[in-house]
């Protein structure tokens, strides 16, 4: 059903940077399951969205880095054109109201409306191994820094067969803290490395022994949200480290996006 409130033919009147959280308990949930839940949710809501042209329109959302299946993440990104005016504190309501369980709005900010969206600068992971049949020792996390290159195979699209993946030159930063791993991730451009990838070349293992690791993206950072200088992952990051459950996992804010009260 169309939406009332959205204009297809409509120039961009307002974009917004929507901060989210995909919980624990739907990690397991694709990309494309998430993207079609705020599919839903947006046309329920009423939110004046522009809405792409042609037989079957869908909303102008982009999710710059898209959360790898079997991931949760505590504070994610989306951006959204608008097609009319209207608050971020009423998106934020209105959308989530209509999202989903184990979706939820973080905050709504407004950003520069242009048509290319933003860039990702960092992403920040913790990866508790506790539940799998291997270990992973200091002197593990020193060879894989020490390394040029650490090739990792993984499924190719397509079932194209598999592909070698380096997984050395994407990592900021990495450090073992009991059996968890913090992970400082630059996306590069034309080869997305995944958190798992980098685990298994740590690990010295194929990405498909990766079962029983629970992976937890902290934040994405994108390219406007500020340098910071110096500042260095560890063990505050975390609370008790990652944890399955309902609860939120870690300390889940990016430190220079993070407000007094981060839920609108």
């Amino acid at each position: 059903m169309p939406n009332p409130f959205a204009d297809e033919s409509s120039e961009i009147k307002g974009k917004v940077e929507i901060r989210f959280e995909k919980r624990p308990e739907i990690r397991f949930l694709s990309h494309l399951d998430i993207a079609r839940a705020f599919d839903r949710a947006l046309r329920r809501a009423g939110i004046p969205v522009r809405f792409t042209l042609g037989f079957n329109p869908r909303p102008r959302i982009v999710f710059p880095v898209p959360i790898e299946t079997g991931t949760a993440s505590l504070d994610d990104v989306a951006e959204l054109e608008l097609a009319g005016e209207m608050a971020p504190e009423e998106i934020a309501s209105r959308l989530g109201k209509a999202l989903p369980p184990g979706l939820s709005v973080l905050r709504i900010s407004p950003i520069p409306c242009r048509r290319r969206p933003r860039r990702a600068r960092e992403l920040r992971y913790a990866m508790d191994f506790s539940s799998a049949r291997w270990k992973i020792l200091p002197e593990d996390v020193e060879a894989f820094l020490k390394a040029g290159k650490v090739p990792v195979l993984r499924r190719a699209p397509a079932g194209a067969g598999r592909r070698a993946v380096d997984a050395r030159p994407a990592v900021a930063e990495v450090r073992l803290d009991g059996t968890t791993i913090l992970l400082r991730l630059r996306p590069l451009p034309g080869a997305f490395v995944r958190a798992g990838d980098v685990l298994a070349g740590i690990a010295g293992r194929d990405v498909r022994e990766m079962a029983g690791v629970y992976i937890v993206r902290l934040c994405v950072e994108m390219e406007e949200s500020g340098p910071e200088a110096g500042w260095t992952i560890g063990a505050d990051r975390l609370k008790d480290g990652p944890r399955r459950g309902d609860a939120p996992v870690g300390a889940p804010a990016c430190p220079a996006d993070r407000k007094d009260d981060p839920r609108v």
